[in-house]
């Protein structure tokens, strides 16, 4: 069997290669060029704590209005309902997704909250909360982070090391799910 191996990843041991491939709950670490799993917890250079899943209260509370947003999510088609909860500096806000029969007209529930906080005059998102409360115990990591879109948005508004909460996967910071956002 051969593999077509991105030039980012070849400096990679194949068998390590082969477990990433073998298990769909392992994430590449950027940072360090290793690997990591939802329970693992490992320091980067400067030795800042990466993904963590320990929750301090505040960021409990937070979690807690993403669920609760998620609960009023319209996903007639997809029946995955997501909630988020963003607190910026004039406030906190929730979204859920909206599906549409015309799915790329659908919104998902992160851009919901923070367009939400945008619309009140919110300029800079201080955390963020994401739960998915249709995802299942054998849900892996991935079934659960934001899509690549909402990383986006969340880094037009967030500093780099704001803490992204995502429900049953940790703690991350944005500069984790999305290392280079695209600037103008």
């Amino acid at each position: 069997m051969a593999f077509l191996i991105p030039s980012h990843l070849q400096f990679l041991q194949i068998s390590d290669i082969m477990h990433t491939l073998e298990s769909q709950d392992i994430v590449l670490w950027k940072q360090l060029g290793g690997f990591r799993t939802a329970n693992s917890r490992m320091t980067d250079s400067e030795g800042i704590d990466s993904m963590r899943s320990e929750l301090t209260s505040e960021e409990q509370s937070l979690l807690a209005m993403a669920v609760d947003a998620a609960q009023r999510a319209y996903a007639p088609y997809s029946n995955f309902r997501v909630g988020a909860a963003v607190r910026t500096e004039a406030g906190l806000f929730t979204g859920c997704n909206i599906e549409n029969a015309s799915y790329g007209l659908s919104v998902c529930a992160e851009r919901t909250a923070i367009f939400a906080a945008v619309g009140a005059g919110a300029r800079r998102i201080e955390m963020v909360a994401v739960s998915c409360v249709d995802t299942g115990l054998d849900t892996g990591i991935g079934g659960r982070m934001p899509c690549g879109a909402c990383r986006q948005v969340i880094a037009e508004f967030a500093d780099r090391a704001v803490p992204v909460i995502v429900h049953g996967a940790g703690v991350w910071q944005v500069n984790e799910l999305l290392p280079e956002p695209f600037e103008l």
